[in-house]
């Protein structure tokens, strides 16, 4: 120990590198400490407020002024947010202003509302976005103004609302390397990002919150057709992501002749959802719909409950309701792989997860981080057979996601071309 000490003291390099790596330490455990703490109180009151929902089904009627209410509290007063994850993304490669901390509560607000009166989003979108936030809050009070420190804390923000919302810090960590630059991960920030998510996630249980438990799920034998298999409905999980984001698309061009008219588009699409509701009897597919996603791992569900999923979900955010994607892609994934049983020799419960796991990643453009995900969530058994789906399904998938910011710094495969890549844009300009 003396030895290594003396060696630590006499060279002036490695010192400066202990003090480096003893700041970040303490910087990530005090963003993750603040943001596990806003993303408990987050979880909280999103499940209070869905219970609430479940308890009150007539709630549903009011979505249409609630979708108004929400789209004229960010025309008002909260317009440069409009963008979500995607502004996030802008800022960390073209720096123009701080995202501002109303941030935090506005989208905290939106989602509450948008889960109290039925609207069907998730979560992750919220708590990203408040981790971002809070991050650069205290970039701009503790740090000199320097481009590549505000990436790093945008990355921890970002890692830290991410693993704790869901409970899986590792994904935390590599998801934000993922969502900032698509093809290359941003090596420079893995340390602070995983201490700051670790943290997060831990915070948030020690305030008692209880995420989702799922199986692990079984191992299969690998064999020709067993991977063949997984390779086929791999693809099958990419083409349903595809189809997400071509299905909102096709409502911003629906909509696109009343885009300067906010509050009638909030107004149709809000009663286009609450019709569909009453006329199929849509209320599973309403809020996170978490249940639905636990019972797809063990019993039949509906052929069509991935694509009523699909379209609540695309109605509510084309509307400007918030809150985020990944939850709802987790339920269309999962109920996609139950309907792929009847097609294929594969375990019910594993087809679920590599769904659930696999629209996810092909909608967001995130496979290192849906393969570590499946790995915390489901165990390592299914290891293989995860990273081929998620593999599959991002080949599958398209070129544009869910995140239209997210650069591109390699197309997928050799049939995309450069045209095709997707560029920043400017959230004021789109």
């Amino acid at each position: 120990m003396k030895i290594l000490l003396s060696s630590i003291l006499m060279r002036g390099n490695k010192l400066e590198g202990l003090f480096v790596v003893l700041y970040w330490t303490c910087l990530a455990v005090f963003l993750g400490g603040i943001i596990g703490s806003l993303s408990a109180g987050f979880l909280f009151s999103l499940g209070k407020v869905n219970s609430i929902r479940e308890s009150n089904p007539n709630l549903i009627f009011f979505l249409p002024i609630a979708g108004v209410f929400i789209v004229f509290l960010f025309e008002k007063y909260g317009q440069s947010l409009q963008k979500g994850t995607d502004l996030i993304i802008t800022e960390f490669h073209s720096p123009n202003k701080k995202l501002p901390f109303r941030f935090v509560p506005f989208v905290w607000l939106g989602t509450l509302l948008t889960h109290l009166f039925g609207g069907s989003s998730g979560r992750e979108g919220t708590a990203v976005q408040m981790g971002a936030a809070t991050a650069d809050q205290m970039y701009h009070l503790l740090t000199p103004k320097k481009p590549e420190l505000r990436r790093l804390f945008l990355a921890i923000g970002v890692s830290a609302g991410f693993g704790s919302v869901f409970g899986t810090p590792l994904a935390g960590m590599v998801f934000a390397m993922e969502l900032f630059s698509r093809g290359i991960a941003i090596t420079r920030s893995l340390y602070p990002c995983l201490v700051s998510s670790i943290t997060a996630d831990l915070i948030c249980r020690l305030y008692g919150v209880h995420h989702t438990n799922f199986p692990n799920l079984p191992s299969i034998s690998l064999n020709p057709f067993s991977i063949l298999q997984v390779a086929i409905v791999g693809m099958l999980f990419g083409v349903c992501a595809f189809s997400y984001t071509f299905v909102m698309d096709g409502f911003q061009k629906v909509f696109q002749p009343i885009k300067d008219q906010p509050y009638k588009k909030a107004f149709v699409l809000c009663i286009l959802l609450l019709g569909l509701c009453l006329i199929i009897d849509g209320r599973m597919y309403l809020g996170l719909g978490i249940s639905t996603i636990e019972n797809s791992f063990n019993m039949g569900m509906g052929p069509f409950d991935f694509f009523w999923k699909l379209l609540f979900t695309a109605i509510t955010l084309s509307a400007g309701l918030k809150g985020g994607e990944v939850t709802p892609l987790f339920f269309i994934g999962a109920c996609l792989g139950n309907a792929l049983f009847a097609l294929f020799d594969l375990p019910l419960s594993l087809l679920a997860g590599l769904g659930m796991i696999s629209v996810f990643i092909g909608a967001s453009n995130t496979p290192l981080a849906g393969i570590v995900m499946g790995i915390e969530l489901f165990g390592t058994g299914i290891s293989i057979p995860l990273a081929i789906s998620v593999i599959f399904a991002y080949l599958s998938s398209g070129e544009k996601g869910i995140y239209h910011s997210q650069t591109i710094d390699s197309p997928k495969h050799i049939f995309y071309s450069k045209s095709n890549q997707n560029e920043i844009k400017d959230p004021e300009q789109t």
